[in-house]
């Protein structure tokens, strides 16, 4: 449910079931599009905290490597998060779904440029016949 979160559409949540209700149609939990207000609060805790950790990049490949957790204690003491390991698990979950996500995007980006080189669009060729 939380992978969600990261990979549902733009369409808010009120716009579904507005769609949904106009064409008759029941609401189908695994395409209701996620927003942070409708988890508990346990999960809006998480969110926040995750949003506020930085991010690690590898330098040679440019593969996502998830969040840096060297400040981890700090906002669980400022948000007063007294269960830190229900927070901890759903971070951390929070933080494997956003990895995969940015990293099967990164990936896609990466075929597609390369596919592009490989295989040039008609506008590259008309520009290069046009140059000689």
């Amino acid at each position: 449910m939380l992978g969600k979160h990261f990979t549902s559409d733009t369409k808010e949540y009120k716009n579904y079931l507005a769609v949904c209700d106009r064409l008759g149609k029941e609401p189908d939990p695994e395409k209701v599009p996620m927003e942070p207000q409708y988890y508990p609060y346990e999960v809006q805790i998480a969110m926040q905290i995750h949003s506020l950790l930085p991010d690690r990049w590898d330098g040679m490949s440019g593969y996502y490597m998830g969040k840096d957790w060297s400040s981890i204690d700090t906002h669980l003491k400022a948000h007063s998060v007294e269960d830190t390991v229900t927070s901890l698990f759903f971070i951390k979950a929070l933080e494997a779904n956003n990895m995969k996500v940015m990293n099967d995007n990164l990936e896609k980006d990466r075929k597609k440029q390369e596919k592009q080189q490989q295989y040039p669009s008609q506008a590259d060729l008309d520009k290069s016949i046009i140059r000689k």
